[in-house]
């Protein structure tokens, strides 16, 4: 929208799946369905499955993707939820460009949205505190706000954090503070109480303004960027279910394809370590991208949350007749590192992700230790009468470590397999512009891929603030 509206360029959009409203109809719209659809591929995903992982017992996990216009943000949980102030600090020093600091990227995060408070009185129940300075009323158009309803078990989770010793949050988790615990706001219509996506908000905006200007092509798979004789980009291969055809570029490519594919799509079209294009019978074009999911830091700041805990739908429970409380256990500082690589040039077929989780042993103690707090903070909710899984007979941490392997998933928000960095980093793969480095042009990334740093929680209001960060870059007439 940014681009086709506001900055007047013609702009075509490739994505390999459909409208997920037509494809998967209100099994993704209505939020309630979230947890119930999340983990089955239906039509909207790209089925993806990781590398087997040894350490888990050598069990290759799902991992959903949203195959879809919307991307993932008609797979996730909808939860808006922006990082620490020193998170985004961190990324400025990392990269070498001061405007990634909380104080500056903050109006980038407020520009995308439009939120609604709580109307209790529809809720039936308490929401919790929220910083209204944390968001702009002129802002838009992506609708961030409260389901209607009241989850009675909130107050439980409640009280079983202050019994912990940790307490609400008081600005709500979108004002550079997370450590505590809040009832997230989530991407939805506030009217309508259904998901608001990437494609509901921005990209219908852009439909119903940008006019010719805006070209969609649905059902159409990226193959490969064409490059010209001075390495710039100049057009994409894609196909259609037919011959493939080439969409021809004036300006730029860019590349939003997220933390699996985007680096696939590169090491197809020869911007990859020349061992892999060499194993695959690419041509190189460009020896870059480190293809490892993000960095790890060796010290995190004190305002930085080691463990998440998110209450959700008892999908262990064997008998469905009672009532279920599950929570999952989500590490947010991990030492272990995933990578992506490719063993097909057609990006019809899979990426190869080595997820990796868990490796290091700091993270299984950490595991271990998080499990253990998550019976702790189960056993203080005071409604809790007996514990299903891991079980009561799973007490030493050998036993708990055992049904770690056997039952860890993914939490999604893969990040930094196209990371970005100072042009001096070897592992950088695009600078502070999203352009990537090492002798191409007129390439850039704009996705999860870029993110330099483990993120401490759910990255898509990052993801939203960097787009509009990056528009305005390029509308301001930057370049790759």
């Amino acid at each position: 929208m940014r681009l086709s509206v506001e900055g007047n360029y013609s702009v075509a959009v490739v994505e390999a799946g459909g409208f997920y409203q037509d494809d998967a109809g209100n099994t993704t719209e209505f939020p309630a369905y979230n947890s119930q659809y999340m983990d089955e591929p239906g039509t909207i995903d790209w089925k993806l499955t990781t590398k087997p992982q040894a350490q888990l017992g050598g069990r290759s996990v799902a991992y959903a993707q949203g195959k879809t216009l919307g991307g993932s943000t008609a797979r996730n949980a909808m939860v808006y939820q922006r990082g620490t102030a020193s998170f985004y600090d961190l990324w400025a020093t990392a990269v070498g460009d001061t405007s990634y600091g909380w104080d500056n990227i903050l109006p980038f995060l407020k520009k995308s949205v439009s939120f609604t408070p709580a109307d209790e009185e529809l809720r039936g129940g308490p929401t919790g505190t929220s910083d209204m300075t944390a968001f702009d009323p002129e802002s838009g158009p992506l609708n961030v706000g409260y389901w209607n309803y009241f989850v009675p078990v909130s107050a439980a989770f409640a009280k079983g954090m202050e019994s912990l010793g940790l307490k609400e949050t008081p600005t709500g988790m979108n004002s550079g503070e997370v450590l505590g615990y809040a009832q997230f706001p989530a991407a939805i219509d506030s009217e309508t109480q259904l998901r608001d996506s990437s494609q509901t908000s921005f990209l219908k905006a852009a439909a119903n303004c940008a006019g010719e200007r805006l070209r969609i092509y649905p059902n159409t798979l990226a193959k490969r960027i064409v490059f010209n004789a001075k390495k710039a980009a100049s057009g994409v291969v894609v196909s259609s279910g037919g011959p493939e055809y080439v969409i021809n570029v004036k300006r730029e490519v860019v590349l939003a394809a997220g933390a699996f594919r985007t680096p696939q799509l590169l090491m197809a079209s020869g911007v990859g370590p020349p061992g892999v294009l060499e194993e695959n019978n690419v041509t190189t074009v460009n020896a870059n991208i480190s293809a490892g999911l993000r960095e790890s830091l060796e010290q995190y700041p004190d305002d930085w949350p080691h463990v998440e805990y998110i209450w959700n739908a008892a999908g262990q429970a064997k008998n469905t007749s009672g009532d279920y409380l599950a929570l999952g256990t989500v590490l947010l500082t991990h030492a272990s590192l995933g990578s992506v690589t490719i063993n097909s040039s057609d990006t019809a077929n899979p990426p190869v992700v080595d997820v990796r989780w868990l490796s290091n042993d700091t993270d299984r103690e950490l595991a271990i230790e998080g499990v253990k707090r998550a019976r702790a903070l189960a056993a203080s909710t005071g409604v809790i009468i007996t514990e299903v899984a891991p079980g009561p007979d799973v007490q030493s941490d050998e036993q708990i470590w055992e049904w770690i392997k056997a039952n860890t998933v993914t939490a999604h928000h893969a990040t930094g397999s196209c990371k970005m960095g100072r042009k001096d980093d070897a592992s950088a793969v695009v600078d502070a512009k999203g352009c990537v480095l090492g002798g191409v042009s007129s390439l850039r990334i704009i996705d999860a891929s870029i993110i330099p740093i483990a993120f401490p929680g759910q990255p898509m209001a990052t993801i939203y603030g960097t787009a509009e960060k990056l528009s305005a870059d390029i509308n301001g007439g930057h370049q790759c």
